[in-house]
């Protein structure tokens, strides 16, 4: 989406800005761009009669945990991210049968049959660890995984949502309100000028 086209949508009384991992957990800083965005949204919504909804996918807010625990080991603390989550107005949303249902729906239209789909998975493992998607190797891709951008992006598709991303890869291809963390930050910075001065 364009920048115009984000400030349209945050304008909706029923908008929602969906974020991938790699838009919302940063550093926690003054210069994290995510927390930039955050504080932004959440002055807006001072400030007019509907709030802009704010949502990490359960499928997000796993991958968080999950690199924390990595990190922190025995000094982790599950209340360290539900604080993060409560004091910014962030809902940890549910991947449910609808989303479901879209991301099967993505994956038949983009690979229609089980050999498609099967090459697609090789060539990205392939991609993942530097080779070129075209190596000669043994197997058909059936015992590739397939990452979880899958779910990330259909639930944000299915309900319509904003998803900001920095990930241009395959799975977000087709998502029809997708952005980057930069041009939803200069739309929502615009959108602050526009309802403080009103």
């Amino acid at each position: 989406m364009t920048g115009d086209d984000v400030l349209e949508y945050l304008r909706r009384p029923d908008a929602v800005v969906a974020f991938d991992t790699n838009t919302i957990f940063g550093s926690g800083g003054q210069k994290d761009p995510g927390a930039a965005l955050i504080a932004c949204v959440n002055r807006i919504n001072t400030l007019r009669a509907t709030p802009i909804r704010k949502v990490v996918p359960a499928v997000v807010y796993h991958e968080k945990l999950r690199q924390m625990r990595q990190m922190l080991g025995a000094r982790f603390i599950p209340s360290l991210p539900e604080g993060f989550l409560d004091s910014k107005k962030i809902e940890v949303e549910s991947f449910d049968k609808p989303h479901a249902e879209r991301t099967a729906e993505r994956l038949g239209r983009l690979y229609p049959n089980q050999g498609e789909w099967r090459a697609f998975k090789k060539r990205r493992c392939l991609e993942c660890v530097g080779l070129h998607p075209g190596t000669e190797t043994a197997g058909d891709g059936s015992a590739c995984g397939a990452t979880i951008d899958w779910l990330i992006a259909s639930q944000a598709d299915a309900n319509g949502y904003l998803l900001v991303t920095n990930d241009a890869g395959p799975e977000f291809v087709d998502v029809a309100r997708r952005t980057s963390l930069d041009i939803a930050n200069a739309a929502a910075r615009q959108l602050l000028d526009e309802v403080t001065a009103a």
